[in-house]
């Protein structure tokens, strides 16, 4: 994520990803829960991306251009997971007292 925009200065209302898993039937909970899933069906067949791409709406059949986005898809998911498992090992690190 900072990978794109450089530093954040969003304030959030949560920062722990183990608070957010432990509220998964809740708003944050849910929207982990979301990438998490997504992320996994990634990493079984990241071929899987042609398809969830068109989810959002149509787009052109342009095979360059789909494979591009795809790409990118990919590429914003595993970010993402990196993002959630690096804070993960934190706060795991964190509670070893």
């Amino acid at each position: 994520m900072y990978k794109a925009f450089g530093s954040d200065g969003t304030v959030y209302t949560e920062t722990s990803i183990h608070e957010m898993q432990s509220k998964n039937s809740e708003g944050m909970g849910i929207q982990l829960r979301s990438f998490q899933y997504a992320i996994d069906k990634i990493k079984q067949d990241s071929n899987r991306a042609l398809f969830y791409i068109h989810k959002p709406g149509p787009l052109p059949q342009d095979d360059e251009y789909l494979q591009e986005l795809a790409d990118i898809y990919v590429r914003g998911l595993l970010e993402v997971d990196n993002f959630i498992q690096n804070n993960l090992a934190e706060e795991g690190s964190n509670n070893d007292l």
